[in-house]
């Protein structure tokens, strides 16, 4: 306390005896500097940073409030002149507001004002000293900043820490479901009441870390009731862009955006996603997901049961590494039509070199997933191990060809009986005929005619079972008996055991 009560009364002896030291503050800390005699109210002293600031050269300004009392903005003079009555009459009441100057060249420069009355030993306002503080970049900014806020159609709120005042907009009572005159009285109470209680002790915690780290930033995804009743998601985001002389948070900026379909979209790809998990790590088949170079990226158990390859040894593979070779440009084919658009998805049989080198056959189902841009994500690869029902085919394959085999024995069987038996019945009615002819006395003969009748019969049997050949064989559709005519044959064969 020593030092600084010494250091203290040295720059204020300084500053009374050496005028370029007031100089040097005045130039280097204000903006603007301003002493006004309020017994003669017409002279008031502007320094020269005062209006530089404004674009005007000081040595063609005079001092006086004529001077720049047409070049500040209406509205905000009057809030001045306000203040300026209400500190006069109270000092305890601050003169400190923003106000608007037109530059020189007509654009806005914004000005912080502050001012503080001195006084004579009666109390009366004799003085009024002022300083000005260009913030106009700093404004510029927060306008920028704002317009930019309210194209997006998001709520904003400002809120000044050390008071507890804040400031909502339109859109962010809109958010949920309110008109901002609705809400009124606005305090920070407002934003308490309509926020879910389980939500509020982390956005405290949120809150002060960022304000003990000097974080500036915080960003938090709350529910909020909105007057139907309904709990809705709503993303608050603010930022830090003032603080006190002792480092302490004063004014706070943010946002207040409706969120609530993100979050319910979010929460079903969740449930969707856990859902394809399930589905995937205990399918029946196998499965899997590969990037659009064929990398493998994830795998299911029952696939690394069917190639012997764990995950990690398939993951540093493609599923061209695995493919039996003459199998792999037909999948490729496949595959490019599947990226084109020329098929949503496609399915073919293939074999696989197994982790043990031995070959199996699959049955490949393939179809892809595209992000917004049309570009693959990756492929989805169902796989069904089918090597056993291909050896059963195999095996099937060599019965048919061992059936086909005899088959075709059994036809030539069948022919060479066939000729055999019809060149015998055709030479035992050849030798009828010629007896009949020699003899003629004996065509009438009993024994002859059933020798010529069996002749005739056992011409008719063969062509039966040539017939029944080739039904067996598939040779013949249709094959039909005349019962009366079988009977009437068998009769007449056995005639001569029935007379005996």
């Amino acid at each position: 306390m020593m030092n600084e009560n010494y250091l203290k009364s040295e720059l204020y002896s300084s500053i009374k005896n050496d005028e370029q030291i007031f100089d040097f503050i005045q130039d280097n800390c204000l903006d603007g500097l301003w002493y006004w005699d309020l017994e003669k109210p017409e002279n008031e002293w502007m320094n020269p940073r005062f209006w530089q600031i404004l674009g005007y050269n000081p040595n063609d300004m005079p001092h006086s409030p004529s001077a720049w009392q047409h070049i500040i903005n209406k509205n905000d003079l009057e809030v001045a002149i306000d203040n300026f009555q209400k500190h006069l009459a109270d000092e305890n009441h601050p003169y400190d507001q923003i106000v608007r100057y037109r530059h020189k060249e007509g654009y806005t420069i914004w000005i912080r004002c502050k001012g503080k009355a001195m006084r004579d030993q009666k109390g009366k306002p004799v003085r009024m000293l002022g300083v000005h503080n260009d913030i106009t970049d700093f404004k510029n900014k927060e306008i920028r900043y704002k317009s930019l806020i309210e194209s997006t159609n998001v709520g904003t709120w400002e809120w000044n820490v050390q008071s507890g005042q804040i400031v909502f907009n339109e859109r962010w009572a809109n958010i949920v479901g309110y008109t901002l005159a609705e809400l009124e009285p606005i305090s920070i109470e407002t934003w308490k009441k309509l926020a879910y209680p389980d939500d509020l002790e982390e956005s405290r915690r949120r809150l002060k870390e960022c304000f003990e780290k000097k974080t500036d930033y915080y960003d938090f995804e709350t529910r909020m009731r909105h007057k139907d009743g309904q709990w809705i998601w709503v993303s608050e985001r603010g930022k830090i862009l003032e603080w006190t002389e002792d480092s302490k948070p004063l004014m706070m900026y943010g946002t207040h955006q409706d969120i609530n379909e993100r979050r319910k979209k979010e929460e079903e790809l969740i449930i969707s996603e856990e859902a394809f998990r399930g589905n995937f790590e205990n399918a029946a088949i196998g499965m899997a997901l590969l990037n659009p170079n064929g990398k493998w990226l994830k795998i299911n158990k029952k696939l690394s049961d069917i190639i012997g390859y764990s995950e990690e040894e398939l993951l540093n593979l493609t599923f061209q590494d695995i493919t039996y070779h003459e199998d792999l440009d037909k999948d490729l084919s496949l595959l490019q039509e599947l990226v084109q658009d020329k098929r949503s998805h496609y399915q073919l049989e293939k074999r696989y070199y197994h982790k043990l080198v031995h070959i199996i056959h699959i049955l490949l189902a393939v179809s892809m997933v595209k992000n917004k841009d049309g570009n693959v994500l990756y492929f989805i690869s169902q796989i069904i191990d089918i090597s056993t029902l291909k050896k059963i085919e195999n095996e099937i394959k060599s019965l048919l060809t061992i059936t086909n085999e005899q088959n075709e024995r059994l036809r030539n069987f069948a022919h060479i009986v066939s000729h055999n038996l019809r060149s015998h019945s055709g030479g035992i009615s050849g030798i009828l005929e010629l007896l009949k002819v020699k003899y003629p006395d004996i065509a009438n003969n009993e024994m002859v005619l059933l020798a010529t009748k069996g002749a005739t019969n056992l011409l008719q049997t063969v062509n039966d079972l040539t017939e029944v050949v080739q039904v067996n064989l598939n040779e013949a559709k249709v094959f039909s008996i005349n019962l009366s005519d079988v009977i009437q044959k068998n009769i007449e064969s056995l005639n001569m055991e029935i007379k005996l």
